[in-house]
């Protein structure tokens, strides 16, 4: 048996293939005359583009879609020929619902060599698509800003790394540094007994004790560091009069600032100023600042303690005309293990912690820190404390 091939009109054919797309709501289309006004619609036309299907016939495309407004002229050209096509591609538009879809539209002419036919416009439903694309691009995008977040913290921890080896090789040699003074002059206290010469024995332990307190506050903050790192640092409040510290760290520091014949200025609160501390830890704060104050400032300088009151805190400013800071140096200044050129090359003793740990005791309290510093004028820490009692 022959069965004859199924000859089908080509016409027909496209017809059926357009009437199946149409169905699909992938595809639907427009026809516009001459004056770019509505002829005729795909059944589908209203449901693919969310719009009541009344009065659509007549119509201006510039009034039914608002993609084509300002595209008139070139709506005109493509209908005299003299462009072939208008292509809209990935337009965003938003549904009823809220939902985002994406649409593509095609404009060409009927019949190029006969204007009067008018134009046909092909409007496609890429929404998948689009939505995949931009899905694309919110990943690339992501992945990118990932990328640079990645590459900075890399850089910082190669910086961090690099710090900590220095900060290592610094406490290497700040312990190794008293350690020697110490059993230098324990051998010489030593001699000086087996003589029988104890008037000069004094004066050698003088300096052990210097450089055992130096070796004991350089422990101390390698202990803290490690309670701040593990979030373990606790405090230990008790009623003091701050005035009263201020005074003992300043008494204990004054031998020094006199063999630089240091200018050295008290402007204190009247005593009492009591505040709720941990003594010890605001003892090592005041300790530290006016301790760098000593070792950055060239001798015949001047360093001034102001107190105040502001509101509900008490203000602690410590000023020197040392060698001050940049505006670079300031933005690192508290982070651990950071230490400026100009310390590393004046070969001035330090770990780099010390302003770290300040500024971590000081907010512990609920306090603040600021610092404000020029190259060659000097700098002034301001502390803010909050006074939870106050007689």
């Amino acid at each position: 048996m022959i069965i004859s091939p199924l000859n089908l009109d080509p016409i027909v054919l496209a017809a059926h293939v357009a009437g199946i797309l149409c169905l699909s709501r992938r595809i639907a289309y427009v026809q516009l005359s001459p004056q770019l006004t509505v002829v005729q619609t795909s059944s589908n036309f209203s449901t693919l583009l969310e719009m009541p299907d009344t009065a659509i016939i007549g119509q201006h495309i510039s009034d039914l879609m608002w993609e084509f407004v300002g595209l008139e002229d070139t709506l005109r050209e493509i209908l005299h020929g003299r462009l072939p096509k208008l292509h809209l591609k990935m337009v965003n538009c938003t549904n009823e619902d809220g939902t985002t879809c994406y649409l593509t539209f095609l404009t060409t002419p009927l019949k190029p060599e006969k204007p009067d036919r008018g134009l046909l416009v092909l409007i496609e439903d890429v929404t998948e698509k689009g939505r995949l694309q931009q899905a694309i691009i919110q990943d690339r995008n992501e992945l990118r800003l990932l990328k640079d977040r990645l590459l900075r913290v890399n850089d910082e921890l190669h910086q961090l790394d690099q710090m900590k080896s220095l900060f290592m090789a610094m406490v290497a040699h700040d312990i190794r540094s008293p350690l020697g003074v110490i059993s230098a002059y324990a051998e010489l206290a030593q001699e000086q007994i087996k003589r029988g010469n104890t008037e000069i024995l004094s004066e050698y332990f003088y300096k052990i004790s210097g450089q055992t307190n130096r070796l004991n506050y350089l422990l101390s903050d390698l202990l803290d560091l490690d309670a701040i790192e593990k979030g373990q640092l606790t405090l230990r409040r008790e009623k003091t009069d701050l005035v009263i510290l201020l005074q003992e760290v300043a008494n204990s520091l004054m031998a020094y600032f006199h063999n630089k014949n240091f200018q050295f200025e008290l402007a204190l609160l009247p005593s009492p100023c009591y505040i709720w501390i941990d003594r010890q830890k605001i003892t090592r704060v005041f300790y530290n600042l006016l301790s760098n104050a000593y070792k950055y400032t060239p001798s015949d300088g001047r360093i001034r303690i102001h107190m105040a009151y502001q509101e509900e805190n008490v203000i602690i400013q410590i000023t020197d005309n040392g060698y001050g800071m940049n505006q670079d140096q300031l933005d690192q200044l508290f982070q651990p293990y950071f230490r400026t050129k100009e310390a590393h090359e004046s070969k001035i003793s330090g770990s780099g912690l010390g302003l770290h740990i300040v500024k971590t005791f000081v907010e512990a309290h609920g306090g603040s820190i600021q610092v404000s510093s020029q190259l060659g004028q000097g700098s002034t820490f301001t502390i803010s404390l909050p006074i939870f009692a106050h007689e």
